[in-house]
């Protein structure tokens, strides 16, 4: 015979022989059997719609066909989750009144916090942190990285009735020399000779990658700031944003051999244009 029907045979027994909870009505109990005969696993909230019974009365039936040993409990039924077949109020025929158990705990998480270099946030760099049990992993930076950002790593964590937690890495940019973040860009003041800013030059500038050449154009003064495309952080959406080279222009010391050298070659000569005009001065 097939086995719902020989529980929906078995709940029915249950509610002849009067085990029904105080204020539950055999023809509830009739309802509710049937239609955990035809779907096993069914949630409580599934049933109350099905049978057009308030949900207190199908958790009330439930406690009864639980107290008498006749719910069946298949796998989705033991996840006891809330709002899940078997837990909370709206689970299934162990939710709520229904005496479900809960599952096995997990055991605790674990907190790290992985110091990465700004270059290194950069370019998504791979990192290597070693964990709590002597064990070291590799990780893979997410793209759009940022001073504060956690990564989940699943079963990582301590040892529980349940399984491994997790280990929650938090990671931290750290200032760089001479780097700054901008945004989704980098800056970088950039010292440059006289020379170079009078007759332009080819000058070497580190990136997050390693150096490259910049162009430096005749008659470049400081504070003129120079593009060096998609040289910046890596975006979410995997693009990266660019890195902002600001000249500055860097006068010898006079009391060097290259200041002494300058004033030599200067001599009487005079600059009679005012830089400071635009300020109204």
């Amino acid at each position: 015979m097939d086995d719902n029907v020989e529980r929906a045979r078995g709940y029915f027994a249950v509610a002849a022989r009067g085990m029904q909870p105080a204020g539950v009505r055999q023809s509830n109990m009739r309802a509710v059997s049937r239609v955990i005969a035809r779907t096993p696993g069914v949630s409580n909230a599934e049933i109350a719609r099905l049978t057009g019974l308030a949900p207190q009365t199908v958790s009330a039936v439930l406690t009864s066909l639980d107290d008498a040993g006749l719910l069946t409990r298949g796998p989705a039924q033991r996840r006891g989750g809330r709002g899940q077949p078997g837990g909370g109020m709206g689970g299934g025929p162990f939710g709520g009144m229904g005496g479900g158990r809960r599952p096995p705990a997990k055991g605790a998480n674990v907190q790290y916090r992985l110091k990465v270099s700004l270059t290194d946030a950069a370019t998504l760099a791979p990192q290597r942190i070693t964990l709590s049990d002597g064990k070291t992993i590799d990780l893979k930076l997410p793209a759009g990285v940022e001073d504060g950002t956690q990564m989940r790593l699943s079963g990582k964590g301590e040892q529980g009735p349940g399984g491994r937690g997790d280990a929650i890495v938090t990671i931290e940019i750290a200032p760089h020399p001479f780097f700054k973040r901008d945004g989704d860009n980098l800056r970088l003041d950039l010292p440059v000779t006289l020379d170079e800013a009078l007759g332009g030059a080819k000058v070497k500038v580190p990136t997050a990658e390693g150096a490259v050449m910049l162009n430096v154009a005749p008659g470049s003064s400081s504070g003129k700031t120079l593009r060096l495309k998609d040289k910046g952080l890596t975006r979410k959406d995997g693009s990266r944003g660019d890195q902002l080279v600001t000249l500055q222009v860097d006068l010898p010391s006079a009391d060097s051999e290259a200041g002494a050298e300058l004033a030599k070659r200067l001599g009487d000569w005079h600059d009679t244009r005012n830089p400071r005009a635009k300020l109204g001065v």
